[in-house]
């Protein structure tokens, strides 16, 4: 996706004011270490899209309700759909975007955030993933016909030593142990897309 100078001020100002990270799903280059030759997603052109920011950090709600959203800095009038970009802001206490078998773009999902779908309905990511450190995802999948990136920062894994473990449909017990990415986690790219 090239961005133009006025979407990047807009994106720049509206992630400052929801305390995004540096980094973003949003801008593919930002993912890259700069090691060894340059990876297909960097290269990836997009089209341009609709930028979504959760309007309630902190507050759970569903994706699919676009009063949830803000775009522009101004309540969405639409909700999120295949060629949109979806912001999870960092907040003091955790909250889920409850989802189901809907489609979203790029998804950036910061501290405190998750993105859930449902068991057997799986959110569907057609773009960048980028799952920052303290965010979560859950029956989520990766899609789509177009080079793009996984990112997931800062990922723990299930040892003895951390008492982690992952999540599923039938797992006992809080959040507040659980991996960052849990249970279900398909991966479908189609003709010679990578991730």
């Amino acid at each position: 996706m090239r961005m133009s100078k006025v979407m990047v001020f807009l994106l720049v100002a509206a992630a400052a004011a929801v305390n995004v990270q540096a980094g973003s799903a949003l801008e593919p280059k930002s993912a890259w270490d700069g090691k060894g030759g340059t990876p297909a997603y960097v290269t990836q052109e997009w089209p341009e899209g609709r930028v979504l920011i959760w309007a309630k950090p902190g507050e759970s709600g569903e994706l699919a309700e676009a009063s949830n959203w803000l775009e522009n800095g101004k309540p969405a009038t639409k909700a999120p759909d295949q060629e949109t970009d979806i912001i999870l802001p960092e907040a003091e206490m955790r909250y889920t975007v409850q989802a189901g078998r809907q489609k979203v773009r790029h998804v950036d999902i910061l501290k405190n955030a998750e993105l859930y779908g449902k068991h057997r309905g799986e959110t569907e990511v057609w773009g960048n993933c980028w799952i920052h450190e303290g965010g979560y995802a859950m029956f989520i999948s990766i899609r789509g016909d177009r080079h793009a990136f996984l990112k997931n920062e800062a990922a723990e894994y299930p040892s003895l030593e951390n008492g982690l473990k992952y999540r599923g449909p039938k797992s006992k017990g809080g959040k507040e142990n659980a991996t960052q990415l849990s249970h279900k986690f398909p991966i479908c790219k189609y003709g010679t897309a990578s991730i």
